[in-house]
């Protein structure tokens, strides 16, 4: 302080009067500004949540991709399953209630054919006779049930199709 004001005077900035009046009137920080602990902790309870919160969105997105994505490959899959059978039930002219199993791209399936009608074409008419004439029956539609299963996931499909006979 002794120092400032010898350089102050020796400059001639002030006089002794008015050095002494800026060097009294000059207050000394007694308080550094910053955060109080209190603080500090509200803070970083606020910055944990937001990163648990974060976390826990990015986690549930994570499971969810896996999820749909594990779905789409099941479905494609059993789209070829129904190409499968569909080729087993016409291709084999079927009349008798069939069944059969298998396994595709990981997963594992079984079906079985029950019968819901036999019939025949429309009656057609015959000009020769000029009568009506019945077709025989050689039309088979067939329930069939599927069960597909990959790990823990099953699932049961029901629909029909249809066989003739050649």
């Amino acid at each position: 302080m002794h120092e400032l004001r010898n350089n102050m005077l020796h400059h001639g900035i002030a006089n002794k009067q008015s050095v002494s009046k800026i060097l009294t009137n000059r207050k000394l920080p007694t308080k550094t500004k910053g955060f109080t602990l209190v603080e500090v902790m509200i803070a970083g309870v606020i910055l944990i949540m937001t990163v648990t919160a974060m976390t826990m969105v990015y986690r549930t997105a994570a499971l969810s991709s896996g999820k749909a994505s594990d779905n789409v490959q099941f479905s494609a899959n059993v789209g070829m399953i129904f190409n499968t059978i569909q080729a087993s039930v016409r291709g084999a002219n079927a009349t008798k209630a069939m069944s059969g199993e298998g396994h595709l791209a990981g997963v594992d399936y079984h079906w079985s054919t029950t019968l819901i009608t036999k019939r025949g074409a429309a009656d057609k008419f015959d000009v020769d006779i000029e009568s009506w004439v019945k077709q025989p029956e050689r039309f088979y539609l067939w329930n069939v049930k599927l069960i597909v299963s990959q790990g823990r996931k099953e699932r049961v499909y029901n629909y029909k199709e249809l066989s003739w006979e050649r």
